[in-house]
């Protein structure tokens, strides 16, 4: 008996290393395959960090992948490769859209809560969706983007200096001011948080910001790094939230 299972032990760690290096070889393949795609499309060189897993996929036939620039590491986005390596998919627009984004958003809300604010966006196309693999041009305009795109959806984070002194109806105001500047642009769908900080946290926003990745909103509203915080919602091109709506969800952090 025990004779048995030891043959079977052994064939089960054979067929696992079997196992393994055929994944391994097709892991290869597919991150050969994802760069030398993503570098036809975009004309610039693109370096696979991560590959492996089908969960959460545009269907249960592809492989998952963290792509980024060779020129911006930090600039990473997802990917997707079907496994007969015939079809890939990416985020990468969404994320030079995001950035031309920073500058228009910047914009409007410089004309609406001042000068001292500092935006930071996210572009992202909705549910397991990428955006149209056709799209390439880097120099497009975002209000094209935003209007070629109809499962667009936009995080839009704006940081405003501040004293801890605030009249929330005014900054109620200005918010829905600033979501019917961005409706005008084109965004139609948007979840919009401002956050009100201190010179401090201010000067190094940008900074801890980076660092904070999916933790932003907990990061800024519940761990005393701003005096208020407020937000609403853009869907289908329409304010989700009235001023008074707005007003209701300012909450105090009480910044020390």
């Amino acid at each position: 008996m025990r004779k048995m299972q030891k043959v079977v032990l052994i064939f089960m760690g054979i067929f696992s290393m079997i196992l393994a290096s055929a994944c391994g070889d097709q892991d290869k393949e597919a991150v050969e395959k994802i760069e030398k795609s993503l570098k036809e499309k975009y004309e610039e060189e693109f370096t696979v960090e991560k590959i492996g897993g089908g969960y959460g996929t545009v269907t249960t036939n592809t492989l998952k992948a963290i792509v980024s620039p060779k020129s911006a590491p930090e600039k990473d986005f997802d990917v997707e490769i079907t496994k007969d390596l015939d079809k890939v998919w990416d985020r990468y627009m969404n994320v030079v859209m995001s950035e031309k984004m920073d500058f228009k958003a910047s914009e409007m809300a410089k004309s609406t809560f001042g000068e001292s604010v500092w935006v930071k966006t996210n572009i992202s196309s909705d549910g397991l969706s990428f955006p149209n693999a056709e799209l390439n041009n880097q120099k497009m305009d975002v209000k094209e983007y935003l209007k070629l795109q109809s499962d667009i959806s936009a995080l839009i984070d704006v940081f405003v200096k501040s004293d801890g002194k605030i009249e929330m109806e005014n900054e109620a105001k200005k918010l829905e001011l600033f979501a019917d500047e961005l409706i005008a642009f084109g965004t139609k769908s948007a979840n919009i948080s401002v956050y009100y900080v201190d010179e401090t946290v201010f000067g190094n926003v940008e900074s801890e910001y980076d660092a904070q990745e999916e933790r932003v909103f907990k990061h800024f509203s519940e761990e005393g790094r701003s005096y208020y915080t407020t937000w609403m919602e853009i869907e289908n091109s329409q304010k989700n939230q009235s001023i008074d709506e707005i007003v209701k969800n300012f909450s105090d952090n009480q910044v020390e």
